[in-house]
């Protein structure tokens, strides 16, 4: 994969302070209500997760809107119909730097974005308010060491059965961002190891999934294989400054629980095969002009409606800069302190904000309308 980035401008760059203002102002909210929350953790445990799972949704929410509405990705479906609400174990092959922007907003269309539960490296949980959440929210943290992951992962999984209904249990199993260097040194492996090579995906591993079937294996129906790609593969400078103009496409394969094997050398085999199952939708995709990500044209989902989240945190921050202006002392700032300071710094934040969301969904609406008739020329071809 080639990661394109667009030019650096004063723009781009006011865009992005925007964005990720607007997100980061809402973590700190979000995370001080959720600290508000813990004490209802001593007394039940469920009602402590409800609220929590309500809170995170509305959070979650402006990430949905980050990569759909203002990054420009398009978001395509492919495979089983995946119904809403439901409960499952999820594999996701390991692309790029926002394939958790990918799950959050398939998430968000399923009805489980509050409650996806990801496996994350142990140092993230130390970043400001975004790790802090993370470890509220109960996600699962690893050191990359298996003796001692192995028994946080299974307490983990143990806890999460009484967890309330629905979630989904996110996993990228490749362990590492796909990358020439990762690419070349998972072949190798591979070959030494089974004796063949994957084009496109990196050779899962299989330790923490075996945990996660005997852990899921009565409490939960399903497990989706999801396979994802994208046209172009775009920066993170370019989702946070409105420029990804891309499409990702997110196939699925469903296996009934009961289906699944019962071993571990099973578990091992029967991921190692949809791995290269995975590798062969990509090596097509490609064959085939990156016109569709499998066989079938993509399903007719829309996209969840993030956008009206993402909005109210734009009209909360804007009220509650202006409780600084108005209420902080005259000698702290004092041209802003006065009525007509307030007055006209309000005004040029609600055009500022009205300005980006007006370019962003004619964005939005043009990119939807070049997906529908693209649709309509796949199922004709």
């Amino acid at each position: 994969k080639q990661v394109t980035m667009a030019k650096l401008t004063p723009l781009g760059c006011l865009r992005c302070f925007f964005v990720f203002s607007v997100m980061f102002f809402s973590g700190i909210i979000s995370f001080g209500v959720m600290v508000c929350n813990l004490p209802l953790r001593l007394i039940s445990l469920y009602w402590f997760r409800k609220i929590s799972t309500a809170i995170l949704k509305i959070h979650y929410a402006t990430f949905v809107y980050l990569l759909e509405g203002w990054g420009g990705i398009e978001l395509l479906e492919y495979g089983v119909h995946i119904p809403y609400n439901t409960s499952a174990v999820a594999l996701l092959n390991h692309r790029s730097n926002f394939d958790w922007l990918v799950a959050f907003a398939f998430g968000a269309r399923v009805g489980v974005h509050g409650s996806l539960k990801v496996i994350i490296k142990d140092s993230l949980k130390y970043v400001p308010i975004f790790g802090w959440m993370q470890w509220m929210s109960e996600q699962i943290f690893i050191k990359r060491d298996w003796n001692t992951d192995q028994r946080l992962l299974s307490n983990t999984i143990k806890s999460m059965t009484k967890f309330p209904r629905p979630f989904w249990f996110c996993m990228y199993p490749e362990g590492t961002r796909l990358s020439a260097k990762s690419l070349q040194k998972s072949r190798d492996w591979a070959q030494k190891q089974y004796g063949f090579q994957l084009e496109h995906v990196l050779v899962p591993r299989v330790k923490a999934f075996i945990a996660a079937m005997d852990g899921f294996r009565d409490f939960i129906d399903v497990v989706y294989d999801a396979t994802l790609v994208l046209d172009t593969e775009p920066s993170m400078y370019d989702v946070f400054s409105g420029q990804g103009n891309t499409r990702a496409h997110l196939h699925f394969h469903a296996t009934k629980m009961a289906d699944m094997p019962t071993t571990d050398d099973g578990i091992e085999n029967w991921m190692i095969e949809r791995y290269k199952v995975k590798d062969k939708l990509i090596s097509d995709f490609y064959a085939n002009g990156k016109k569709r990500l499998g066989p079938e044209p993509p399903l007719p989902r829309g996209p969840f409606p993030a956008h009206l989240y993402f909005n109210f945190w734009v009209v909360v921050e804007i009220f509650w800069l202006a409780g600084l202006y108005i209420y902080l002392p005259r000698w702290l700032l004092p041209s802003l302190s006065s009525f007509v300071g307030v007055s006209v710094t309000l005004m040029l934040l609600i055009v500022v904000a009205a300005w980006f969301n007006l370019k962003t969904n004619q964005h939005r609406n043009s990119k939807l309308a070049a997906s529908a008739a693209a649709m309509k020329t796949s199922k004709t071809s």
